[in-house]
C-alpha cells in the first residue's frame, strides 16, 4: 500500500488565505460569559481549566460564523466547549461509566427541565442549560 502525506496548514498564519480573516464582533462578549458558564460548574481542576481556556473555542466560532448574532456564536462556542469535556470525560472512563455519562447527558437533553437523578454527573446538569 502506498503511503499517503497530508499536509495540515498553519492556522496561525493562513499566508496564502485568499480570503480576509473576519472576527466576529461578539468575540469578546461571547468568550467571557461561555467561559464564565462552564467555569461555574467547577468540572476541571485549576490546571486543567487553564489548558481547556487556552483552546478559545468562541475564537474559532467567532472566525467561523462572523456574521452570526451574539446567540449564535455564543450557542457555537458552548456546543464546542460540550464536545470537548465530554470528549475528555469519557476518555479517562471505562466503558460502564461512559455508558452512564453517556445515558445522563441525554436524559438531559430529553427532558431539560426533570432534575437528573442523585449523584449524575455534573456534565449533565450543564447539559441542562
Amino acid at each position: 500500500m502506498a503511503t499517503r502525506t497530508f499536509y495540515i496548514p498553519d492556522l496561525i498564519k493562513l499566508s496564502n488565505w485568499p480570503w480576509p480573516a473576519i472576527l466576529s464582533p461578539h468575540y469578546e462578549s461571547v468568550r467571557r460569559a461561555s467561559q464564565e458558564w462552564m467555569e461555574s460548574y467547577k468540572l476541571l481542576p485549576s490546571e486543567a481549566l487553564d489548558a481547556f481556556n487556552r483552546c478559545d473555542f468562541a475564537l474559532i466560532m467567532s472566525y467561523t460564523n462572523h456574521f452570526a448574532t451574539e446567540e449564535h456564536v455564543r450557542i457555537a462556542a458552548d456546543i464546542c466547549q460540550w464536545y470537548f469535556l465530554y470528549d475528555e470525560f469519557s476518555d479517562v472512563m471505562d466503558t460502564s461509566a461512559t455508558r452512564e455519562l453517556s445515558d445522563t447527558l441525554l436524559l438531559a437533553m430529553r427532558n431539560p427541565y426533570d432534575p437528573l437523578p442523585a449523584g449524575s454527573h455534573k456534565l449533565g446538569v450543564l447539559t441542562q442549560e
